[in-house]
């Protein structure tokens, strides 16, 4: 966050500030809750495993990315996956 601040030119806190009165939360919670957003993506079309989409999201670790993912779908990775994954026949989707 202090180069985004110094970029724009304005202090950190004052961008904390701006950006979670626009957004509703700090620069850092949206950020994770872009990571989860396309995690969430990734779950239902990518069908790769939990622990690959975890690691390319820069998540510390599995233990870490799934409760986080819980908190904001209320539901457990493969829960959401097995809840939301769209399979494709021969006739389509």
């Amino acid at each position: 966050m202090p180069e985004v601040a110094q970029a724009i030119g304005i202090s950190v806190s004052h961008m904390n500030r701006v950006f979670t009165a626009v957004y509703g939360m700090t620069p850092a919670a949206y950020h994770v809750k872009c990571q989860l957003d396309m995690a969430a993506n990734f779950l239902v079309h990518a069908g790769l495993p939990v622990g690959d989409i975890s690691r390319q999201l820069r998540f510390t670790s599995v233990r870490y990315f799934s409760p986080c993912f819980g908190k904001e779908s209320g539901k457990s990775p493969r829960e959401y996956r097995a809840d939301n994954v769209v399979t494709w026949t021969a006739g389509g989707w």
